[in-house]
């Protein structure tokens, strides 16, 4: 949720992913705090408000440079490179979104698994495999003391049984995610993984 000018803006990435009850939105100053029911409420997004200045984007307008649109994928691998060689990829642009090469930037990692090394068979829209899914879990229960537990949450997950015909799988199972969905280009990075329960998966789908 980095670079958000708008609160519309970072409301409808909110609901581009996850089907909440409602929201409510706390602000203190120029800090905010965003929250979604789904049960009990998730902090969604902490931040602070920033003074856009007009002038300033005008003057770029006056130049010729226009703002490029990134999808979230983009825009989430642009967000894991430091300031620096952010700006170098953006005036090596110049406007143009053909000239900046995606699949190079490679980054300092965001994902809560970005720690693990991936391997040369990670690739765009492939699925987790059994070994990945293991370190994942091992690596999220090595951060919550032993316990299971949602990224998005924080609530207590189950280990995933094999599926029985007649048996419903219980809502807190835990499933291993895309962060960046397959169908839009995620990979099997260790760095596109996080954990959620069968029911947060669920609501990402349903969107």
């Amino acid at each position: 949720m980095k670079e958000v000018k708008k609160l519309k803006g970072l409301l409808d990435r909110v609901l581009a992913k996850f089907k909440f009850k409602r929201f409510k939105l706390e602000r203190k100053g120029k800090h905010i705090r965003l929250y979604g029911e789904v049960n009990p409420w998730v902090l969604l997004a902490d931040g602070t408000i920033h003074n856009v200045d007009e002038q300033k984007l005008k003057q770029l307008e006056r130049d010729g440079k226009k703002p490029i649109t990134l999808s979230d994928a983009e825009l989430a691998k642009l967000n894991k490179v430091d300031i620096d060689e952010r700006a170098m990829i953006s005036k090596g642009a110049d406007g143009d979104k053909s000239r900046i090469d995606f699949d190079s930037i490679k980054g300092t990692g965001n994902g809560p698994y970005s720690n693990i090394p991936d391997s040369k068979s990670v690739g765009s829209g492939k699925k987790f495999t059994q070994t990945q899914k293991q370190k994942i879990i091992e690596e999220n229960m090595k951060k919550n003391g032993g316990k299971l537990k949602s990224d998005l949450s924080g609530e207590e997950l189950v280990p995933s049984q094999k599926s029985q015909t007649g048996v419903k799988p219980p809502q807190n199972e835990v499933q291993i995610d895309h962060i960046d969905p397959r169908s839009k280009g995620g990979s099997n990075s260790y760095d596109n993984a996080q954990v959620l329960s069968r029911q947060e998966n669920r609501l990402k789908w349903d969107d």
